[in-house]
C-alpha cells in the first residue's frame, strides 16, 4: 500500500525571521535567556567580528569578515581596510543601515574598535577586540 501525499502547487508564503535569539554571555561563554532587539544587533555584530569568513562550513560565503590575511601588516592599512570589510559584512544583515563611525586602535598586538552603528532600533555603540 502507497500512502497518499499532497503535491506542491508552487505557492508559498514568506514568513520574515524574528529578532529573538538566545542570548551569549561572553564572559562565562554560556547561553542564558533569550535577547532581540538593539540587544540582537549587537551581539550579531560581536558574532560576526568574531567569525573569520569562508573558514566554517556552517556559516554560507557571505557571513564574517575576512581578517586573517591582515596579521602582521601595518596598523594603519589593517584599520582602513577592516571598516571596508567591517561594511561589506553588515550590509548583509536588514536590520543595519550603516556604519556612521569606525576608530580603531592597537592595544597590546590587538586591535580595539569602536564602532557606532546606525540600525532599525536607533544608534548602536559597540566596542571590541579584533
Amino acid at each position: 500500500m502507497t500512502p497518499k501525499s499532497a503535491t506542491l502547487d508552487g505557492s508559498y508564503t514568506l514568513i520574515k525571521n524574528t529578532d529573538t535569539t538566545y542570548r551569549m554571555d561572553t564572559e562565562s561563554l554560556t547561553i542564558r535567556g533569550l535577547c532581540g532587539g538593539r540587544d540582537a544587533v549587537k551581539q550579531a555584530v560581536y558574532k560576526l567580528l568574531m567569525t573569520e569568513r569562508d573558514t566554517y562550513v556552517i556559516y554560507d560565503k557571505k557571513y564574517g569578515v575576512r581578517l586573517k590575511d591582515l596579521f602582521g601588516r601595518d596598523i594603519n592599512y589593517a584599520r582602513a581596510v577592516i571598516r571596508l570589510r567591517l561594511e561589506d559584512a553588515l550590509k548583509n544583515d536588514e536590520r543595519i543601515k550603516s556604519i556612521t563611525s569606525f576608530s580603531a586602535e592597537a592595544v597590546k598586538g590587538r586591535l580595539h574598535a569602536d564602532i557606532s552603528l546606525d540600525t532599525v532600533y536607533g544608534e548602536i555603540s559597540l566596542d571590541a577586540y579584533i
